[in-house]
């Protein structure tokens, strides 16, 4: 490879740290773990996991509303209405 491909190599990873890699890593422990929270559906309470590396960088970005990734109260071929996360604080 010429030293014009290793620059742009390293401008590229440069690049995708700063703006990807750095912010998610901030705020990457505000999402780790199980959550409690009342389902609005099944008016009972639930426990959630949420995609933590999405959601960090959706918060990097102003998206703060992360995704529901799995659900106690639901089975398996259920999917989540995410309403149960809209009065968190994230």
């Amino acid at each position: 490879m010429t030293s014009f491909a290793f620059g742009l190599l390293g401008i590229t990873t440069i690049f995708v740290m700063y703006t990807l890699i750095a912010p998610s890593l901030l705020n990457l422990h505000r999402f780790v773990g199980a959550i409690a929270v009342t389902c609005p559906a099944y008016k009972a309470p639930a426990v959630v996991q949420i995609g933590a590396w999405s959601s960090a960088l959706r918060a990097a970005y102003g998206m703060a509303r992360p995704q529901v990734r799995r659900c106690n109260v639901l089975r398996q071929d259920e999917t989540c209405d995410q309403e149960c996360l809209c009065d968190r604080d994230w």
